[in-house]
């Protein structure tokens, strides 16, 4: 009872220029989804599935069975339903979901079948029918926890795509400016990738560089209040060549006027020194007066006009969750 279309442009896409629609049609039957075909994936190095839904166009919709189907297909133990979840972060109409790949308790990860969106149902349990646009289905390792009926609240990541491992910069914001920045392979953190920020002083009494900039920029819309404990976490490691170089880690409240309502430096100053191996670096932040525009992250590698002076920095794992 289902007809669906992925690369539907009928409503502005969450990101990119498509997104999946799936239109469930009343054809007398008594169950219907769309279903991604794995062929058999081995998905033991995730812990969360991600995906960003748009539910508005469906009348009474109360739930949704999200199932990961082992070979064989289907059965008790590897379906939750929507409605266990609350959202991690919303942007209009779309709603984003983080959850744990342990709530699918009947599972077998190492040869995963199938991603179904199965039955929209209204309280009673009565099929719904309408088109559901789904967006930005992804895994990824997010260590958020949750358990069954609370992935998305206290813990869910705010951050889309903190860890590169959708190989490439997703989710993020970058201005490489006279440096650059890159999703790279060399040595992560955990997983294939991470995000390195290059620059070096040209010598010669060159102006300074710009500065490459990498941020999560006004996330968490409608989502982060005003006066609210966060926490924040990243995984970081490279070489600061001094003097002149300084790697600033900043974090901002933003307003829906366009300017911050607070800002501060979560390393208490920028970073001087190398970082030979990955560190884990953690900070609990409270969220300024004024939160209507969201949150800020951004990660500046900074290098002035002193001869040597270079940067080569790596990020990772970034994670933002409300306390």
């Amino acid at each position: 009872n289902t007809v669906a279309d992925p690369m539907s442009t009928a409503i502005a896409a969450f990101e990119g220029a498509v997104s999946l629609s799936i239109d469930y049609q009343d054809s007398s039957s008594t169950f219907g989804g769309a279903l991604l075909d794995f062929g058999g994936v081995d998905l033991t190095a995730f812990d969360t599935l991600n995906f960003t839904i748009d539910t508005s166009a469906v009348a009474n919709l109360a739930d949704l069975t999200i199932q990961i189907e082992p070979p064989g297909a289907g059965a008790a133990g590897t379906n939750v339903n929507l409605s266990a979840y609350t959202p991690v972060a919303t942007s209009g109409n779309w709603e984003s979901y983080q959850i744990p790949l342990t709530d699918f308790t009947a599972t077998t990860f190492s040869a995963a079948a199938n991603l179904v969106f199965w039955n929209a149902r209204d309280g009673g349990g009565a099929l719904v029918f309408g088109t559901i646009y789904v967006d930005d289905i992804y895994f990824s390792t997010e260590n958020t926890g949750g358990g069954g009926g609370g992935g998305g609240g206290a813990g869910g990541n705010l951050v889309t795509n903190g860890d590169l491992e959708t190989g490439d910069d997703t989710g993020w914001t970058n201005f490489p400016n006279d440096g650059t920045i890159t999703v790279s392979t060399n040595n992560p953190s955990s997983g294939t990738y991470s995000l390195n920020l290059n620059v070096a002083y040209a010598g010669g009494g060159a102006p300074a560089p710009a500065p490459p900039t990498a941020k999560f920029e006004r996330i968490a819309v409608g989502t982060v209040q005003a006066n609210q404990a966060l926490t924040v976490s990243f995984d970081i490691r490279g070489t600061i060549t001094q003097p002149g170089a300084a790697f600033f880690i900043e974090f901002f409240t933003e307003t829906a006027m366009g300017g911050p309502s607070s800002q501060e430096f979560l390393s208490g100053g920028p970073l001087t020194a190398s970082i030979a191996n990955w560190e884990t670096q953690t900070y609990n932040v409270t969220t300024g007066a004024d939160a209507s525009g969201g949150i800020t992250l951004q990660f500046v590698a900074a290098c002035g006009n002193v001869d040597g002076c270079a940067m080569d920095m790596y990020i990772d794992n970034v994670s933002i969750t409300i306390d």
